[in-house]
């Protein structure tokens, strides 16, 4: 399992899910601990690119930290300022 490098449409899939507590907290660990479990579920599938399903069967330390990783990496903090720049709703 390893985190994936997102499109452009997987990217913004991503932000609609967790573009609020990141421009609240600023930092991706921050924002994922303040998501419902559901919307914590939704973007460990867009970010592993795997389902639910499999989910369940991995380590959830390991899906926090690949998630994490996944978020930085395909630099979400970063398309929430040009979102917010630019203010696209």
């Amino acid at each position: 399992m390893e985190a994936k490098i997102l499109n452009l449409a997987e990217a913004l899939r991503l932000y609609a899910i967790i573009g609020k507590p990141l421009k609240e907290t600023g930092a991706a660990h921050s924002a994922l601990v303040s998501l419902r479990p559901d919307e914590f579920i939704q973007c460990a599938e867009v970010v592993l690119g795997m389902t639910k399903e499999e989910l369940d069967k991995e380590d959830t330390w390991r899906v926090l930290e690949e998630t994490i990783k996944g978020i930085n990496q395909n630099r979400i903090p970063e398309l929430a300022s040009v979102v917010e720049y630019f203010g696209v709703k």
